[in-house]
C-alpha cells in the first residue's frame, strides 16, 4: 500500500523507486526516503537522507539514512498498525501525510549542497537527541562542495577523533586516519583546487551510478 501511494504522491516530484528506497537527484544533491519495517510485529518507520553527490561511489540508488521522519516532531516512536486492511490504510496515509508535512519541505529547502548543509545542521541541532554530529562525513562533503573550507576542516578533525576512538558507523566514509590526515593537510595548505577536482570527479561517478549518465 505504501509503495502504491508513494508512486502516486511523489513520482511527479522526480522520485523513483529502488526496492524500498524512493530517491531523486536535485541539483548536486541526492535525496531519499525508505520504508523500514520491524523484523517482528506490526511496526514501521520512514527513514531519510540528504547526501551530496560529491560523496561519489558511496551514493547509490539504495542509499538512505538512519534519521526518522517522526523526529521532526521530536517523537521517536514507530508507526504501528494491525493486520487489517483499514488499519494498514490508516497507517499508510499517516506516513504519507508526515512525508508531505515534514519531509518534502525539508527536501525542497535542501536542493543544493550549500542549502542542504544548513538544513541538516539545523535538523541535527533541533531534532536529534544527541545534537549536532560534527564527525558526520556527509556534512564534511557538503561543506567541501559549498566551499565552506573552515567548516570542512572542523568536521575532518572531529571525524579523525571519532575514527581514532575505534568507533564505527555505517557510512564507510572517511574511516581511514591516513585519508583524513591527507585531506587535513590539503585544507591547511589551502589547496582548494584539489577539492574542486575531487568534487567534480565524484559527482560524475555518483550521477553515473544512479542514472547511467554523467550529466
Amino acid at each position: 500500500y505504501f509503495k502504491s501511494r508513494s508512486r502516486q504522491e511523489f513520482f511527479d516530484d522526480g522520485f523513483r523507486c529502488s526496492g524500498r528506497v524512493y530517491y531523486r537527484i536535485i541539483g548536486d544533491v541526492f535525496q531519499s526516503f525508505r520504508l523500514h519495517k520491524a523484523g517482528a510485529g506490526t511496526r514501521c518507520m520512514i527513514e531519510f537522507a540528504v547526501l551530496p553527490l560529491c560523496e561519489g561511489a558511496a551514493v547509490r540508488k539504495t542509499s538512505s539514512g538512519s534519521d526518522r521522519i517522526k523526529a521532526f516532531g521530536d517523537v521517536h516512536s514507530w508507526f504501528e498498525y494491525e493486520k487489517t486492511k483499514n488499519s494498514i490504510i490508516r497507517c499508510g496515509e499517516l506516513m504519507i501525510a508526515f512525508i508531505n508535512t515534514y519531509l518534502m519541505p525539508f527536501f525542497n529547502g535542501s536542493d543544493t549542497a550549500e542549502k542542504a548543509y544548513d538544513s541538516v545542521v539545523k535538523f541535527q541541532k533541533e531534532h536529534r537527541k544527541e545534537g549536532l554530529d560534527m564527525a558526520d562525513p556527509h556534512l564534511y562533503y557538503m561543506a567541501i562542495k559549498s566551499k565552506k573550507y573552515d567548516a570542512a576542516l572542523s568536521h575532518l578533525l572531529a571525524r579523525k577523533e571519532f575514527v581514532s576512538s575505534g568507533r564505527r558507523d555505517e557510512t564507510g566514509l572517511l574511516s581511514d586516519e591516513e585519508e583524513i590526515d591527507f585531506a587535513v593537510r590539503k585544507l591547511e595548505k589551502k589547496d582548494y583546487k584539489y577539492f574542486e577536482d575531487l568534487v567534480y570527479e565524484n559527482e560524475k561517478i555518483a550521477r553515473f551510478n544512479i542514472t547511467g549518465k554523467t550529466v
